[in-house]
């Protein structure tokens, strides 16, 4: 059979957890750690740099709470806590930075020369996706996620590859953004979490090539009917008195 080559990229909701030490949501990392062993799939995941630092941001916000509350207690600890705001910021770094390479993702950075900002001007007073409606103007941050996906699907294969690029957003703006700036593509689609991306990839695993029918023709046809073989099926089910 054919093997299955996509290229996930994946926003913050995805792999938000309120932790100050999960980097990615845990059944999101599961799920990565499975999928990766899948025969016949070749699963590749990326993260544009803007979800990178805002988890880097959510996560230093989360711990600097917990130390302020820690710092509290250096009036009764021997020598004091020791511990300041810039050695947990490059600690958070490092540990974001080794949490995505153990799970395969790679960053991918934006080339902001590349964005058409008179189209981004427009789209913000028109409200246009994934630009929120209404008086105030919520989306700029999906911009940039969905400018670094469009981006890297222009810049890594035409419309007539085999690979699949998937924008992995709960957003429905960004996804619509994402959806109209590639209509043209068949290669990119979107799913709004690794549930319906699963069921996706399980699908597509389970379909049944005209290769595999052939493989198996013959022991399926050996299992039936082998003249004299009273273990076949055909003797076995008495099938000849029909």
């Amino acid at each position: 059979m054919k093997a299955i080559d996509l290229r996930v990229v994946f926003d913050t909701n995805p792999i938000y957890s309120d932790s100050a030490t999960d980097v990615v949501r845990r059944s999101t990392a599961t799920f990565l750690r499975e999928y990766r062993k899948k025969e016949r799939l070749q699963l590749r995941c990326f993260m544009p740099e803007v979800v990178r630092e805002e988890r880097r941001f959510q996560m230093f916000t989360k711990a600097r709470a917990t130390l302020r509350a820690m710092q509290k207690l250096e009036c009764v600890l021997p020598g004091g806590l020791r511990i300041s705001e810039e050695m947990l910021s490059e600690g958070i770094a490092a540990h974001i930075a080794k949490t995505l390479d153990d799970l395969g993702i790679t960053t991918l950075a934006l080339d902001t020369a590349k964005v058409d900002w008179n189209r981004v001007c427009l789209d913000v007073v028109r409200r246009d996706p994934p630009f929120s409606t209404g008086e105030s103007e919520k989306g700029f941050r999906d911009l940039l996620i969905g400018e670094t996906f469009i981006q890297f699907v222009e810049a890594s294969a035409d419309a007539n590859s085999d690979v699949k690029f998937v924008l992995l957003s709960a957003d429905e703006r960004l996804a619509t953004m994402v959806r109209q700036r590639l209509s043209g593509r068949a290669d990119v689609t979107t799913f709004n979490g690794v549930q319906t991306l699963g069921g996706f990839i399980n699908s597509a695993l389970a379909d049944v090539s005209d290769a595999f029918i052939k493989a198996h023709q013959l022991a399926a046809t050996r299992a039936f009917f082998v003249r004299g073989d009273k273990a076949t099926l055909f003797y076995s089910q008495n099938l000849g008195a029909y």
